[in-house]
């Protein structure tokens, strides 16, 4: 790292305060090291250009601030205390993207605006809320125990700012056990699920496993997407020792996208044999006879409270492609208000089925991945280039199951597609891409 840009980035920071939930990690940071905020600040602006390459933490957004600043925290706290670091890095490559997005704060959020619609003075009074008003230039807070000015200007909404329903109010922290009880907190965190192949680093090597990762996002309609099937780093935080039954997959990213380097994650002489086309079909999710998905589906699906039918398993498939539709088909339950489809085969499917309807495999194509995530593409030297029917590609998506004259069929939501590069064939650029090309 440059010495002279490290001053230069410290002379700009040692005055510059924070969001108030920053501020809060650096003062529990600075208690417990008895030191001054001023310096907890002065080493936070360090940490953001040496190990996030933040020049300017004006120009970063709140939620992102946020994450840092318990990076920095977490991370200085338990080197400290001389246990397990608290950040993990995973290596592996991303393998896919959820399609909704989630609200992390809805939580603490509902309960305080369900009470400030019902009466908004009870809840003041009650500390779940705060009454938000411009006055002399300035955001003022009214709260239970009278007005309070902040530092937000005026001009701008401030980053706690609610406003719906015909509210203007700040959700308030209401956990006493909070050194910021009583104080705004962030309304809104918005966070998506990507999908990660691969391990910790020090244990790669020995075996690889299919992991969930949750990604903070700007706001929910602003994502960094990552480069799918291509190998990488990934920072993320370190699990508890005794993760929650069910989360023992989970991981949580740091601040994207600096949080992931891509390039080779191991020496030259194993790069060949982590290739998604060899290494993803020894995963346990790696279905090889498409013929037994039926089975699969009827032998792995949960049922869950709240979902009418039964919920198939996460599955990896390699197939070719014998159907493109590369226009999106208007979809009302995806966020995005639009899908895509395939459909493949294999030779499994055609020797079992025939010619039946069941020798393919009908695929979804969530409308974030159809427009972000390049399931329609090969990656090559040169770039993404369009592949066309009869190339062979691995997906993994969620198994279920639709219903046909002839009976249930099974189908796939896919989260992430990939496009062998030996074995894609390519298509015309702006050309016919559908099976129709090829004649009977």
């Amino acid at each position: 790292m440059n010495i002279e840009n490290q001053n230069q980035n410290e002379a700009k920071t040692n005055d510059l305060t924070y969001h108030g939930e920053v501020e809060e990690r650096l003062k529990w940071w600075s208690e417990k090291h008895n030191k001054t905020v001023e310096e907890a600040r002065k080493e936070f602006s360090v940490y953001l250009l040496t190990d996030l390459g933040i020049n300017n933490p004006k120009d970063e957004d709140d939620d992102f601030m946020i994450e840092a600043a318990e990076t920095f925290m977490v991370e200085r706290r338990v080197m400290s205390s001389m246990s397990n670091a608290n950040a993990t890095e995973l290596i592996g490559y991303f393998i896919g993207i959820d399609s909704k997005v989630r609200d992390s704060q809805e939580r603490k959020r509902a309960p305080a605006v369900t009470a400030a619609l019902n009466n908004l003075d009870d809840a003041i009074n009650l500390g779940l809320v705060a009454r938000a008003y411009t006055q002399d230039g300035v955001w003022m807070l009214e709260k239970k125990d009278g007005p309070v000015k902040t530092e937000e200007s005026a001009n701008e909404k401030p980053w706690f700012l609610f406003e719906e329903h015909g509210l203007s109010v700040a959700i308030l922290q209401n956990n006493s056990e909070w050194s910021r009880y009583g104080e705004p907190i962030t309304p809104y965190r918005w966070q998506r699920n990507y999908h990660f192949f691969g391990n910790e680093k020090s244990e790669f090597m020995d075996a690889q496993k299919i992991l969930r990762i949750t990604v903070t996002g700007k706001n929910a309609d602003d994502w960094s997407v990552p480069q799918l099937f291509s190998t990488c780093t990934l920072k993320v935080r370190a699990q508890s020792a005794t993760p929650s039954k069910g989360w023992e997959d989970v991981y949580n990213a740091l601040p994207f996208p600096a949080a992931v380097t891509y390039g080779n994650i191991l020496d030259d002489e194993y790069m060949d044999a982590i290739k998604p086309e060899r290494l993803l079909l020894t995963a346990d999710a790696f279905v090889k006879d498409l013929s037994t998905l039926g089975e699969i589906y009827d032998t792995k699906s949960e049922t869950i409270a709240g979902f009418q039918n039964p919920i198939g398993p996460m599955v990896l498939i390699k197939a070719k492609v014998s159907d493109l539709r590369l226009e999106p088909s208007d979809y009302e339950y995806d966020p995005t208000g639009h899908t895509y489809f395939l459909r493949v085969t294999s030779f499994d499917l055609m020797r079992s089925f025939g010619e039946g309807s069941r020798r393919d495999i009908g695929v979804g194509v969530h409308g974030f991945l159809g427009d972000e995530g390049h399931p329609f593409d090969v990656a090559t030297p040169v770039g993404y280039k369009p592949y066309a029917v009869k190339s062979t590609v691995i997906i993994y998506g969620r198994l279920a199951m639709t219903l046909k004259d002839e009976g249930p069929i099974p189908k796939l939501n896919a989260v992430g597609i990939y496009a062998v590069p030996r074995l894609a064939i390519p298509a015309g650029e702006g050309g016919d891409t559908t099976v129709g090309q090829y004649g009977e």
